[in-house]
């Protein structure tokens, strides 16, 4: 974790860094499978030791996703912490696990560009977020990805063709941030307005409770925050004692929801900013993402919709039937489901108005954003008559704020 941040500026230390992670990450993944292995065989059908088989999976399974959130760290780094053009290379489906022969040609290649252009080089197996070839560069001549192909026949093959033009696309994309796709344009939007976070009370707040077990706050009408050490608070066995070291304000709201940084041992968002990057401590973010720190936060999309209100935007919520459904939905269906449960926004005074996706409001009960930079964000995007005039169909965007730099590590 300290070595990704400390070599972020200097291209073949960082990459020999992303060798030995791949090393681990190969260890972990491989011990995942041998492990289920054993478990699907049945074991030794001792109820113990199939205990024990659940817990070793589940710890290879973390200890390979803090692998690639320190891996996510440094591709956001690498890519200056451009949220659109993160979000747009994290639109395709994950690779499996990581092979270690390909993996040693692939590294072989970007040592070889390193040397040559002195980029920094992000290896993307190492990344939930970059999809996109097999390592993505940064230098002078903007953002570019390779996609390794070991020999001629390969690299002459109708598939290596296709997938070099749809490369070519997702480049263009992502340099231009403007295009025709699926009957409407797509934009990867830099806004102008500034975004203001509670990520620095936080960091306090995490300090708090390494001294004390617990320690909580209201960080904002919508939003407030409990954060737990268990280290401190291991001894206790009582789970009532344990709830009531939680603070949720809005516990009588329908409309709200509680997220915990535990969770993202199971999930991936790629609209979320990885822990690795978190302004605070190396220890701090290390801690959060073994889970020896825990951040509970619990938002009110109610409040966030009255701030909006205020702002004289018409707002309509999700139901709660529709969120329940939508939450009992296997995860590969929510994608296609998710307008259903989305945040509908509009000018009472015309037609223009946006559908909010959970993946955009999650910024702020994730990333600790404050509600009135998200409703600055929203009123910029419904003033700018440059974004849709002379274009009748729908148009999508993939936005980030002005300072999205300056927020992180």
């Amino acid at each position: 974790m300290s070595r990704s941040r400390e070599l972020r500026k200097h291209p073949t230390e960082l990459l020999e860094l992303q060798a030995d992670m791949a090393s681990a990450l190969a260890v972990a993944q491989e011990s995942k499978r041998s492990l289920e292995r054993q478990l699907a065989d049945g074991a030794d059908g001792a109820p113990g030791h199939v205990q024990r088989l659940h817990v070793a999976i589940a710890v290879a399974k973390r200890l390979a996703h803090v692998i690639k959130q320190i891996g996510d760290g440094i591709a956001w780094r690498t890519l200056n912490y451009d949220r659109p053009v993160i979000r747009q290379l994290a639109d395709k489906p994950q690779t499996g696990h990581i092979e270690l022969e390909s993996a040693i040609q692939e590294f072989a290649a970007a040592a070889e560009h390193v040397e040559h252009t002195g980029d920094i080089v992000v290896m993307n197996d190492l990344t939930n977020f970059l999809r996109h070839g097999d390592f993505t560069c940064v230098g002078g001549g903007g953002v570019t990805i390779a996609e390794y192909k070991g020999g001629t026949a390969a690299r002459r093959s109708s598939r290596a063709k296709r997938q070099s033009r749809r490369l070519a696309e997702v480049l263009e994309f992502v340099n231009t941030g403007v295009r025709d796709a699926d009957g409407g344009l797509e934009i990867l939007l830099r806004q102008r307005v500034m975004a203001r976070s509670h990520l620095a009370t936080v960091a306090e707040l995490i300090g708090e409770a390494r001294r004390k077990g617990a320690a909580q706050a209201r960080l904002s009408p919508s939003l407030a925050v409990d954060i737990l050490y268990f280290d401190l608070l291991a001894e206790i066995s009582d789970p009532r004692k344990m709830a009531s070291l939680l603070h949720d304000p809005f516990r009588q709201t329908r409309e709200k929801v509680s997220h915990h940084s535990l969770g993202l041992f199971q999930e991936f968002s790629a609209n979320v900013a990885p822990y690795s990057i978190y302004p605070f401590s190396d220890e701090d973010c290390s801690d959060i993402m073994i889970g020896a720190v825990c951040l509970m936060s619990h938002f009110s999309h109610r409040n966030l919709a009255r701030c909006l209100k205020r702002r004289g935007l018409s707002v309509v919520l999700p139901t709660e039937r529709q969120l329940s459904t939508y939450l009992s939905l296997p995860i590969g269906e929510r994608r296609r489901a998710q307008d259903q449960v989305a945040m509908r926004v509009w000018l009472p005074q015309g037609t223009r108005g946006l559908v909010l996706h959970m993946e955009t409001t999650a910024r702020m009960f994730a990333e600790f954003l404050d509600e009135e930079s998200f409703a600055d964000g929203i009123e910029e995007v419904l003033s700018r008559d440059d974004l849709f005039d002379g274009y009748d169909a729908s148009v999508k965007f993939r936005a980030g704020f002005a300072n999205e730099a300056e927020l992180w590590d």
